[in-house]
């Protein structure tokens, strides 16, 4: 008779994330999110890996920055420093019809 032993390891691991919210009541609902900023770990379809992603939208300042960092690797994949008016036409946005 024959005897064998099987091992199976699995493994759960949480990465944490940060994000701040600036608001200003005043304006209308639409407008009211004025500053978002967001450090953590996410999934990125484009490199088919987990990432580091550290962005900031400050609509009062019009700026817009990104750096998005190779997990395992430290390597920077990507970076973007730009005024938010010209940071359009990105992700999942969609061109703006002319009325």
């Amino acid at each position: 008779m024959r005897s064998y032993t099987v091992t199976i390891t699995d493994g759960i691991v949480f990465y944490d994330g940060h994000r701040a919210r600036a608001k200003n009541p005043v304006l209308p609902s639409a407008k009211k999110l004025r500053f978002d900023t967001y450090s953590g770990v996410e999934h990125s379809h484009k490199y088919g890996k987990l990432v580091r992603v550290h962005r900031t939208i400050d609509k009062d300042k019009d700026w817009y920055s990104e750096q998005v960092v190779d997990l395992q690797t430290g390597e920077i994949l990507h970076e973007c420093n730009e005024p938010l008016s010209q940071h359009v036409g990105h992700g999942t946005a969609k061109p703006r019809s002319e009325p």
